[in-house]
């Protein structure tokens, strides 16, 4: 009985830590969304393409058979252009040329 007890604290104990790293799985998700929703907000002329190409590189993962964890890796390599930009400020206008030639 006593093996049984210690193995039920164990489950529970066990349990509650999933269930917290699931929770700061998910706010660190929430972080990096609202830092690229911000950073879009500031340029009218790439608000949306962040999350796109973000949304792009998990379907093209999921479909290519990546397992979960190798998708949010890339789901946050995905993100860093867009903090990137946020340290840089707007594009000069030669890398606005750059990205797009007949806008500038």
């Amino acid at each position: 009985m006593d093996h049984l007890k210690s193995l039920s604290s164990y489950f529970s104990m066990f349990l509650e830590n999933a269930i917290l790293f699931n929770e700061q799985k998910m706010q660190f998700q929430s972080v990096l969304e609202v830092l690229a929703a911000s950073i879009d907000a500031k340029d009218p002329q790439t608000a949306g393409h962040s999350s796109r190409v973000a949304q792009y590189t998990v379907g093209i993962a999921s479909e290519l058979g990546f397992n979960e964890d190798d998708i949010d890796m890339l789901n946050v390599a995905a993100s860093a252009p867009r903090l990137r930009k946020a340290r840089d400020g707007r594009p000069n206008p030669e890398k606005r040329r750059a990205i797009d030639p007949g806008g500038v």
